[in-house]
């Protein structure tokens, strides 16, 4: 009774005629009550009076005001409730916001800049329903300006972001001055430029002013820069010291290239004028002229005189060898794979999941329009929506139990439903809400406010959650927020990866796979499950028919080519499929002896294996086989069989020693890599190198007795005299059609001395040329080249480059006193936290998103838990029983204990910087993580359940800290982006003494980049070193061999590596694989070039 008496007397002395002068108000009083109606303040034009009560919030006008007490106490309710816990996290952007509003409310100049223009009967007089305000464009700016970089704790995102305030200050402004959303009245803003006295100005401090600091996560500009963020490296920063003097990589790579060159050139000039004696295969019968080659000669010929002995051993031993296939275990884990079980990324990814629960297993839809038009209509997102209600619909069967996505999903919110991302989530996922849009101008309508104002009550899921667009649409202007054109939306399912929930998952996506599967009428659909790359590296079978159709073609070319015709028509007349067929079975028992060995050792192989080592050990093998059956043609025929093998394994066993030798230490250093994956495949090549060098000189020799008696048996048969048979025993050496040409055509044409001049110029030419490439050798393997190509991955992959978010990556801090203000300062990113903590630290990295690989500002609990400890009306506690109370918006009307309730820290309880005692803080952690968000306390915990794990007392354990990365298409971006979380977390540790660590579910797949230059170095350096070493041990005038050797070696792994650049761009071979390959395959085609003619390489 008492405030409609006061508001009753005051009425009456109500002018309504405007005065626009100094010392004037436009309103002053209440003319409803405000406890009942939206609108109240008076119409009424009368002179600023001396306020008689204290006006704390807006001291500058405590000698004359235009706002009496109840309007003062409703400004400073509605100013510290709407922005405090927005924008109370930077001082400057607080302080320009109360001034402006406690200046247009109670300056005693109102009257010149807040102009009424309308008003509406009240219960005691006139009330303002519309009014005009004159604000200096300057001010208005500057206001804007200083809250422009504020963040929500929650997200990293600036609030100006979520609520489409970013664009201008009339955006934020016209916001403010709509009655729908935060104004009592329609408040219509204009702006004047220049000097004018009858405006709203003022001085508006910048987020950098020493009175009002803001911290670096509220204000760019104080961002400490000193220490940039990771800059991907180049070439030029490897590298090591020598003498004194710095050396790059690069430089020691064109280096090495030229001194490659100069000793080829010098090993051939050298071989220009080296005798040309090879020995005679006649000699061996008479002598050795070395102990080795003796021994090989007698290897030779005791498997030729017991050549079934030798066969059947081979035949028991691969039998018994090769049954340990049957314990081979094929690994399809991604991440068994790839990773090895001492990687750091590893075990802070078993870190991350003991502590917070594995992370989501991921399953998303990728839609597309087929002509690039937009998405965005209402058939099309009908149809979007319509799959969405039929993914919740699926059930899979699990263990005589039904399984749907309601019983898997992620849930943030307890108690709540499915997280989904979706462009229908601003529709709340419901098919009733989406039906009130009718026609497609209405749904883009929703869609465009929506896009901009994410935090709008009418655009947040059902889950009360925000949807940003980058998200969930894609194919658009990134760079104009072309929303509405987009081609490409994506719809996210969540589903929790616990223990225990692994079955039942997968068999549910099984059946999400089987939906995508049948598309969309009209619309292009690529989608991805959890379990699809492990699915499609299991079934990844398509390569065994083309593996036995090249083994099928390889024994018909082997048993022509073994025949050395003449001419093409005595071709028929030459075969030798038994010898070809008995080669190529000699091969595969290699690859059954070497797969059963590791079988037996617990060596898991992957499918990949299986569709490489064949081709290879097919090529080595099958080259060693020629190699022995065009020495046998060169022997006499009138030895006994015995000998003429024995000289077979005399003449070529040392260079295949050393040759194999070679071959098996490349593959074997290649396990020196941590890639498991890499590691296996090279333990795997290296036992079937071994395994063909073994069986070829001892099982081989007996095969090639065979076919010298097969031979003499069909000759006899035919009556032939004895001086036939041994002239037609006797193989020409000049003939053949491939050795005619070789001799007649090839070698006469390159050993002219222009030719062979230009030769050795355009390989060193070459070489220099592939050493320039290297420096833009890129790294990273593209996962569409580890699929098949028929794969529905592909698309899906293909179609993820159209979309615009990053993934999410977390830093986990444990081992720290949450409760101490000094331990909160090395996280935290509010004013007073310290310059350097770890969300400063990242908030300054993601300005400059291009280096830094991040896209937004850490998301922050514990800004969020200090704010809502300071904002009275979010923490409270019942004065009596000392319960808590939630927000006074969030008390049922009838709830008279929440009339009874007070903050949970008094103001003289915070210390300096606004922090709680250490056991306040501990003991509302839990109240915290349990609040909703509401119109008296927009500071809630709720978003941040899954971040912060407890001990039984409510103690904080360990928390995670959330941002994301930019959008990630090449896998450059990926090592970048792991290269700078890892930069960023040393910083870190070392500036604060912080136990922390960065974790993304992508990050175990790229450890291996951060060493592979070292990696590949250390085994190309050591697999050169060990290819001279067993030429200068095994082959005859090392010096010069061992120079031309090596030379080749070097220019074979620059000329690589520079080609693969010019012709990919990148560098596939994760663990330098590929290289290994070549330094085999180049001591293969040198042990080619020793038995063509040259007997030392």
């Amino acid at each position: 009774m008492l405030l409609l008496f006061l508001l009753a007397a005051h009425a009456s002395a109500q002018g309504t005629t405007p005065v626009f002068q100094q010392g004037w108000c436009s309103s002053y009083g209440n003319c409803n009550n405000p406890l009942v109606a939206d609108m109240y303040t008076c119409l009424n034009y009368t002179e600023a009076v001396q306020p008689n009560f204290e006006m704390p919030f807006c001291p500058e006008f405590k000698d004359r005001a235009c706002c009496d007490e109840a309007q003062y106490r409703d400004l400073a309710s509605r100013v510290i409730t709407a922005t405090s816990p927005l924008f109370g996290r930077c001082a400057a952007c607080m302080e320009n916001f109360r001034a402006f509003w406690c200046a247009f409310s109670c300056s005693p100049d109102q009257s010149l800049f807040n102009r009424p223009v309308s008003s509406v009967p009240g219960t005691f007089g006139p009330v303002v329903n519309h009014t005009r305000a004159i604000v200096a464009a300057k001010f208005a700016e500057g206001v804007w300006s200083s809250c422009y970089d504020v963040k929500m704790g929650s997200t990293g995102t600036t609030v100006f972001s979520l609520f489409g305030w970013d664009e201008s200050y009339e955006a934020w402004f016209d916001y403010q001055g709509d009655p729908d959303e935060y104004a009592p009245f329609l408040i219509e803003f204009e702006y004047t430029f220049g000097s004018d006295n009858s405006s709203l100005d003022g001085v508006a401090y910048p987020c950098n002013s020493t009175e009002y600091p803001c911290a670096c996560a509220d204000c760019q500009i104080v961002c400490d820069l000193s220490a940039p963020a990771y800059l991907p490296p180049s070439i030029e920063d490897c590298g090591t010291a020598v003498w004194g003097t710095f050396v790059t990589c690069y430089s020691a790579i064109v280096l090495g290239a030229c001194t490659a060159a100069a000793l080829g050139l010098f090993g051939l000039v050298r071989l220009a004028n080296f005798g040309r004696h090879r020995t005679s295969p006649s000699s061996m019968a008479k002598g050795s002229k070395s102990t080795l080659e003796h021994q090989f000669f007698q290897l030779g010929a005791w498997a030729a005189s017991y050549s079934y002995l030798v066969a059947g051993a081979w035949l028991i031993f691969t039998a018994m060898m090769s049954f340990g296939i049957v314990l081979t275990e094929i690994e399809t884990d991604p991440v068994n794979m790839w990773v090895a079980a001492s990687s750091t990324a590893k075990q802070r990814q078993e870190k991350f999941e003991q502590l917070f629960d594995p992370f989501y297993r991921i399953e998303q839809a990728v839609i597309s329009t087929t002509d690039g038009s937009s998405i965005v209509t209402q058939a099309h997102f009908s149809s979007v929506l319509g799959l969405q209600e039929r993914v919740f619909a699926l059930s899979a069967e699990y263990e005589a139990n039904n399984v749907t996505l309601e019983q898997v999903c992620n849930r943030p919110v307890k108690g709540r439903g499915c997280l989904v991302t979706s462009p229908l989530a601003w529709f709340q996922n419901s098919r009733d809400r989406f039906d009130e849009f009718d026609g497609d101008n209405a749904v883009q309508e929703h869609v465009a406010k929506c896009a901009v104002e994410q935090a709008s009550v009418q655009c947040r899921s059902e889950l009360d959650f925000t949807q940003d667009p980058k998200v969930c649409l894609g194919g658009y202007d990134d760079s104009t927020r072309d929303y509405l054109n987009a081609t490409t939306a994506v719809v996210t399912f969540l589903v929790d990866n616990v223990p225990g929930n692994e079955g039942p998952s997968a068999a549910w996506e099984r059946q999400f796979l089987d939906l995508l599967a049948e598309g969309l009428p009209g619309l292009r659909v690529s989608y991805s499950a959890e379990r699809s790359v492990e699915d499609e590296i299991s079934n990844n079978n398509g390569d065994v028919p083309l593996v036995l159709a090249s083994y099928a073609a390889m024994f018909v070319y082997v048993g022509f080519a073994l025949g050395q015709p003449a001419s093409w028509r005595e071709m028929h007349k030459s075969t030798r499929f038994l010898l070809a067929a008995e080669g190529v079975l000699l091969l595969v028992s290699s690859l059954g002896i070497a797969a059963g060995l590791w079988g037996y050792l617990g060596v898991k192989p992957t499918l990949i294996h299986f569709q490489v080592i064949p081709f290879l050990i097919l090529s080595i093998g099958l080259d060693n086989c020629f190699i022995m059956v065009d020495v046998l043609d060169a022997t006499d025929p009138a030895l006994p069989p015995s000998v003429r093998v024995g000289q077979v394994l005399a003449t070529v066993g040392v260079s295949m020693t050393a040759s194999a030798g070679s071959e098996a230490l490349a593959f074997l250093l290649g396990a020196l890599t941590e890639m498991p994956a890499v590691q296996s495949f090279a333990l795997y090549t290296a036992a079937a190198v071994l395994s063909t060098y073994l069986l070829q000189i001892s099982v081989f020799p007996a095969f090639l007795a065979w076919e010298i008696q097969r031979h003499q048996k069909t000759l006899s048969k035919k009556n032939t005299p004895s001086k036939t048979v041994a002239d037609a025993l006797t193989v020409d050496p000049q003939q053949g059609i491939v050795r005619n040409w070789f001799r007649e055509v090839y070698a006469p044409a390159l050993l002219r001395p222009t030719v062979r001049a230009t030769v050795i110029a355009g390989c060193g030419v070459i070489s220099l040329l592939s050493a320039l490439a290297i420096q833009n050798l890129e790294q990273g393997l593209d996962q569409q080249l580890a699929l098949p190509r028929d794969s529905y991955l592909q698309d899906y992959f293909e179609d993820f480059k159209l979309l615009k978010s990053g993934a999410p990556t977390f830093f986990v801090v444990d081992k720290l006193d949450w409760a101490q203000p000094q331990d909160q300062d090395k996280v935290c990113t509010l004013t007073g936290c310290n310059s350097d903590s770890l969300g400063n630290i990242v908030n300054g990295a993601q300005t400059m998103p291009e280096q830094s690989k991040y896209a937004v500002a850490l998301g922050s609990w514990l800004d969020d838990y200090l704010l809502w400890l300071r904002f009275g009306y979010c923490c409270r506690v019942h004065s009596d029983t000392g319960e808590f109370c939630p927000p006074p918006d969030q008390c049922e009307p009838t709830a008279l204990a929440c009339q009874q309730c007070t903050e949970c820290v008094a103001a003289d309880e915070l210390d300096e910087k606004g922090r709680p005692p250490p056991e306040i803080f501990n003991q509302f952690v839990s109240e915290f993580l349990a609040s909703q968000c509401s119109d008296d306390c927009g500071v809630c915990g709720v978003a941040h359940q899954a971040n912060v794990r407890q001990d039984s007392n409510g103690s904080v354990l360990a928390a995670r800290f959330m941002t994301y990365h930019t959008t990630l298409n090449l896998q450059a971006d990926f090592i970048d982006a792991f290269n700078s979380a890892n930069d960023i977390n040393d910083r870190a540790q070392k500036l604060n003494d912080l136990s922390v660590f960065p974790y993304s579910m992508f990050y175990v797949f790229f450890e291996q980049y951060a060493t592979i230059v070292e990696t590949a170095l250390l085994t190309v350096g050591l697999g050169l070193a060990a290819v001279l070493a067993l030429s200068w041990c095994l082959l005859r005038s090392p010096a010069v061999v061992g120079a031309v050797v090596l030379a080749m070696a070097m220019l074979l792994v620059v000329s690589e590596l520079g080609v693969s650049q010019r012709a990919t761009g990148c560098c596939a071979g994760p663990g330098g694989s590929d290289v290994h390959l070549g330094r085999g395959s180049e001591r293969t085609f040198c042990r080619e070039s020793d038995n063509g003619g040259w007997n030392g390489c």
